[in-house]
């Protein structure tokens, strides 16, 4: 029987070295390695920071989380999302997979899916979406100051009150409130989103680089 895991998020500034004094030998990005370590999995997660998720057998917590917790400080989930959200990088929950397909998600760019697999659903909305140039959204990153934190699924619009998209997730940072949003590329290109009548929104280059041309030939 496979054992229950609990998966840890590990980051942080000197994060290579932490965990190099707790394991030996860790995952490398360029191949999606995975490093068997505590009885577990210890792999690289991709995002603007170097971080690593470590895949734990729950009997397994007591032993290692005093040597963890001696060279690391735990945080809380939301600090985890906020280093999704400044990656741009969706959580693909229920709420989401439903309403977009998975150019609007970055899937393609983030190397999440591929098109030459067989057959999917939704295949041909997508084939025909990037085989015509029609992508007009995408998901960005945003921060919103001096404001209370906006629900899911809140409408954004643009400087002429016309909408452009929608919050896909938010999270609590020092002085701003950070968001995922699927909006129109011409608005993100621009900057020219609100959440409502005066109160603009920061839209952030997106991490990584994106090539609607080339994201069927995965």
């Amino acid at each position: 029987m496979q054992p229950d895991y609990l998966i840890l998020g590990l980051s942080g500034n000197t994060i290579k070295t932490e965990l190099n004094s707790v394991f030996q030998g860790l995952p490398l990005p360029e191949n999606s390695q995975v490093v068997e370590v505590a009885g577990g999995y210890l792999l690289h997660v991709p995002g603007i920071r170097t971080r690593y998720e470590l895949w734990l057998p729950q009997h397994e917590l007591p032993t290692w989380w005093p040597e963890l917790t001696r060279v690391l400080t735990p945080d809380t989930d939301e600090f985890w999302q906020l280093l999704d959200i400044e990656s741009v990088i969706p959580d693909l929950s229920l709420d989401i997979v439903d309403k977009y397909i998975p150019q609007h998600l970055n899937q393609p760019s983030l190397g999440s899916v591929s098109f030459k697999k067989g057959c999917y659903t939704g295949q041909e909305i997508v084939a025909r979406t990037q085989n015509l140039g029609q992508l007009k959204s995408r998901c960005y990153h945003l921060s919103l100051e001096h404001h209370t934190r906006p629900d899911i699924n809140t409408r954004l619009y643009n400087g002429d009150g016309k909408p452009v998209g929608e919050i896909i997730a938010s999270a609590q940072a020092t002085d701003t409130i950070e968001l995922l949003a699927v909006i129109r590329i011409e608005a993100a290109m621009a900057n020219d989103v609100f959440l409502n009548p005066g109160q603009p929104l920061q839209v952030h280059e997106i991490p990584y680089p994106i090539d609607p041309r080339a994201e069927l030939q995965r």
